[in-house]
């Protein structure tokens, strides 16, 4: 039922006439561990869309999630990003760091694999992948991230889902408004 009003409301969305539509909106959190798996369409040049993605010091304007995000290179050259995070949920926000090495392909795909021995996450692994298609752009996230911290089962779960899924479609929308 979730999925179905998920993509209603995206199939609805426009911004400057623009639009996207979520394919697949998998959010789980199961053992400790949070993983996620999103595919979507928007209507958009995957170029613009890539310069998007890759301008990493730029992510907070782009991300509510996203407070403070730098782009590094470390001994042996390794592309490191590090980023301050400020999740809020019911108007609780709380401050998290992450660094991650980044690693790009020619095909687009960007992969993150975080750095061991963090304060807040134990793990984690991001993928973007962007292609073209006939509608514009594909999207596909996936991520499989340990948080440190605990997060309640039950309720845990309901509210890892909606706060991801207001992030990505809040980001979604700022891509599409900076690509229009």
């Amino acid at each position: 039922m979730i999925r179905w009003i998920i993509s209603l409301l995206a199939l609805s969305s426009t911004a400057n006439g623009n639009t996207y539509e979520i394919h697949r909106s998998d959010v789980d959190y199961y053992q400790g561990q949070i993983m996620i798996d999103y595919r979507l369409t928007l209507s958009a040049s995957p170029q613009k869309v890539k310069h998007l993605i890759q301008d990493y010091n730029n992510f907070p304007k782009i991300s509510r999630l996203i407070r403070k995000s730098k782009l590094h290179h470390e001994k042996n050259n390794k592309l490191m990003l590090s980023q301050e995070l400020a999740p809020c949920l019911f108007g609780m926000c709380y401050s998290l760091n992450k660094e991650q090495q980044l690693f790009e392909n020619d095909r687009g795909s960007i992969s993150a694999v975080f750095t061991p021995n963090q304060r807040f996450f134990e793990s984690g692994y991001e993928e973007w992948d962007v292609s073209s298609s006939n509608d514009g752009t594909i999207i596909h996230y996936q991520a499989n991230v340990t948080p440190a911290f605990s997060i309640p089962p039950f309720i845990g779960k309901f509210l890892i889902r909606k706060f991801i899924d207001d992030e990505i479609k809040f980001v979604v929308k700022k891509i599409l408004s900076n690509t229009a």
